[in-house]
């Protein structure tokens, strides 16, 4: 238990995360690529939720009073009348803020997610 207060918990509870997630701009809940994020989002490995939920928050363990502590904000990402498929998603740790741009397919999406979580970094670069 004293463990579960100092680091946070090892139970991840993705559905509750997906539930308290709030749409901003043109993003709601039934958009395409809200809908597409999610299942690409849905494959990920346990390991790489867990590094979303890091990149995402900045918290590495659900925190100690769970999941609904954890308000997503997805938004899209803008990127100046370029290609949105060059760009990664870009995260604000301090208020769990994802600015996800509007991917042409599923798979780049899958893609960009995937590389931006295995570099264990915020990016908001051109590739």
């Amino acid at each position: 238990e004293l463990q579960e207060i100092l680091v946070g918990k090892d139970f991840h509870d993705w559905e509750r995360l997906k539930r308290n997630t709030v749409y901003e701009g043109e993003y709601h809940a039934d958009h395409p690529n809200i809908q597409m994020f999610w299942e690409v989002f849905d494959e990920l490995t346990e390991n790489q939720k867990k590094a979303f939920l890091w990149f995402v928050s900045g918290f590495e363990q659900v925190p100690v009073l769970g999941l609904d502590n954890i308000k997503m904000t997805i938004k899209v990402k803008h990127t100046e009348n370029l290609s949105n498929d060059q760009f990664y998603p870009e995260s604000h740790t301090c208020f769990s803020h994802l600015e996800l741009p509007l991917y042409s397919t599923r798979e780049i999406m899958q893609s960009k997610l995937t590389e931006a979580l295995s570099n264990n970094r915020i990016i908001n670069t051109l590739v």
